[in-house]
């Protein structure tokens, strides 16, 4: 079951890509809120699956790289969806996705075997310090596509060529402002985590 529910969302999460590029080049509302609804439920069944798993295996499933890269593919995915709805910047899907799908690939071909729980992942400070940590990381990735879409702005900006791309982008100032926010909240995500981390041990 586990397995269909992880295909079903790599599926979605490829067609949320393809709509998103549609959007992309005729900017059409529509377009773009069928992208969002479509990466909405893959992320559902992405967490349908990391449930699932956490039901059969009796703990968080962050312990093999499978595990590890599918959550923070989700995180990843969770974040962008807030992101567009709070600041309305439908776009952002079309650079961050592909840096989703990759970690999702990489995570659905590597080993889905449930091994043996370690002692040291039973410590309820794993609980606390694994989900911050990785929840920073997402943060991080989100950073790492809105700063593409800065520079390609920037680049249009300074070469005075103002054409379609440009109009079909957030502006510069909501885009550092945003990038801002996701440096911080990633930032204190991690000092989370590390300060658990460090009790944890």
């Amino acid at each position: 079951m586990e397995s269909i529910l992880i295909y079903i969302t790599l599926i979605l999460y490829l067609l949320s890509l393809l709509v998103y590029w549609i959007y992309f080049f005729k900017k059409i509302p529509l377009i773009g809120f069928n992208a969002l609804i479509i990466l909405s439920l893959g992320c559902i069944i992405h967490l349908c699956s990391l449930i699932l798993r956490s039901s059969t295996i009796h703990y968080l499933p962050l312990t093999n790289g499978y595990e590890t890269l599918s959550f923070l593919s989700f995180c990843v995915v969770l974040m962008l969806i807030i992101i567009e709805i709070r600041y309305k910047i439908i776009i952002v899907g079309s650079f961050v996705l592909p840096f989703v799908l990759l970690l999702f690939v990489l995570a659905i071909s590597m080993s889905k075997d449930i091994e043996p729980i370690q002692m040291i992942f039973r410590n309820k400070w794993f609980n606390v310090h694994v989900p911050f940590a990785f929840f920073g990381y997402a943060n991080f990735v989100l950073s790492f596509g809105i700063s593409i879409v800065y520079l390609i702005q920037e680049i249009q900006l300074k070469s005075h060529n103002i054409g379609k791309v440009y109009h079909a982008l957030p502006s510069l100032e909501l885009l550092d402002n945003l990038n801002y926010k996701l440096l911080g909240i990633g930032l204190i995500s991690l000092s989370i985590a590390i300060v658990t981390g460090s009790v944890w041990e």
